[in-house]
């Protein structure tokens, strides 16, 4: 067994796992029966912060400040590339397929799962002015991977502000590191939240 394999096993956390189950049934609920469980979509935000904590916790696991922060970062890249790649080509595939024969607007399918290969579909739907509960979006096959989209940019951007800010050489307190990264994050998404709010 690989070490990195042996040390992903060790930290092995089932409770996390079963948050996942619990925020992806939620919002599989919702979307069969919105009756049923009217807030599940919050599934997706519950997600998003599981993945905000495991992301977290695999930079700090690995942080070396002997490496070289470019191949931490091409080492993360590639662990992620692995991961969501190989399902996600099959599930775009297998909606080109699906899409031209019962979709409505193929096209729209289309530039969206082309847009989801380039962690990028929550912009195009932003910018193509389609609301996640619009008939134009029901029809669309792709009008899930948005959220796939927030991820991408997520892992893109939080390991680069990660690094920086926990660089031994500009903090030397880490309480003050953690203190300022916090912030700054903290900032950043309420900031964001008042930006798009109308969206």
């Amino acid at each position: 067994m690989r070490p990195d394999a042996k040390t992903a096993l060790n930290n092995y956390r089932p409770d996390i796992d079963g948050l996942r189950a619990l925020a992806v049934i939620a919002v599989v609920i919702n979307h069969l029966n919105p009756d049923l469980l009217v807030g599940g979509y919050f599934g997706v935000d519950i997600f998003f912060v599981i993945s905000g904590f495991v992301i977290s916790s695999s930079l700090a696991n690995r942080y070396d400040n002997s490496a070289g922060y470019i191949d931490l970062l091409r080492k993360f890249y590639i662990r992620r590339v692995r991961r969501l790649y190989p399902l996600l080509i099959i599930i775009i595939f297998s909606g080109f397929i699906f899409s031209g024969l019962f979709s409505n607007n193929p096209i729209l399918s289309l530039n969206t799962g082309l847009s989801s290969l380039l962690g990028a579909s929550n912009i195009y739907l932003f910018y193509s002015n389609i609301q996640y509960f619009a008939e134009s979006a029901a029809n669309n096959f792709f009008t899930h991977t948005w959220s796939l989209g927030v991820e991408f940019q997520f892992y893109l951007l939080f390991p680069i502000v990660y690094f920086w800010f926990f660089n031994s050489n500009r903090l030397k307190n880490y309480s003050k590191q953690y203190i300022c990264f916090v912030a700054f994050i903290t900032i950043c998404s309420l900031g964001s939240n008042f930006v798009f709010r109308d969206y």
